[in-house]
């Protein structure tokens, strides 16, 4: 991964592709996950978007990154980062672009009490969502002005909201 010269990066990619779907957004009705997929897969008939959608647990690493020791890797000075999955916390890197010769730093430093493995301090995110009842009227209201897959998509996320909270 190299860093960019400031005023040359591919930002202005990114930005393009924001700006193209802002522009599709202002023209369009969005009224489910499922809308905003079709939406995305509208934008570029010549170099269509590859949507990914993501359906696995969500895992938290904040407080885990609390046992990390960053100060070791001057990040403001770095130009290249090279990662090793199998060295999960070597991180290598150069200060000179035409350099290919990387320094190493270990950032694991910071183990706790009980000497766990930073792996095994990592939690899942609960994503239990709470749905105020005007909230879903105001949903099941505005049925009528939503496609028709839109409105069964809204309908059986709602169908099984009522379900899961009915048993709880």
């Amino acid at each position: 991964m190299k860093y960019s010269i400031p005023g040359h990066s591919c930002i202005q990619e990114v930005d393009n592709i924001h700006s193209r779907i802002e522009k599709h957004l202002r023209v369009s009705d969005v009224w489910s996950p499922l809308g905003l997929v079709r939406l995305l897969l509208r934008i570029d008939n010549k170099k269509p978007f590859h949507v990914i959608q993501i359906n696995k647990k969500f895992l938290d690493y904040h407080n885990s990154s609390k046992k990390l020791n960053y100060k070791k890797v001057t990040y403001t000075k770095i130009r290249k980062l090279k990662f090793i999955k199998r060295e999960p916390f070597s991180v290598f890197f150069s200060t000179d672009y035409s350099d290919n010769n990387f320094l190493c730093s270990n950032i694991l430093s910071k183990l706790n009490s009980e000497g766990q493995n930073f792996f095994d301090t990592v939690n899942e995110i609960e994503t239990g969502v709470s749905i105020p009842e005007e909230k879903i009227k105001h949903i099941e209201f505005a049925y009528k002005w939503m496609t028709n897959d839109d409105k069964e998509y809204m309908k059986a996320l709602l169908n099984d909201y009522r379900k899961s909270n009915s048993n709880s």
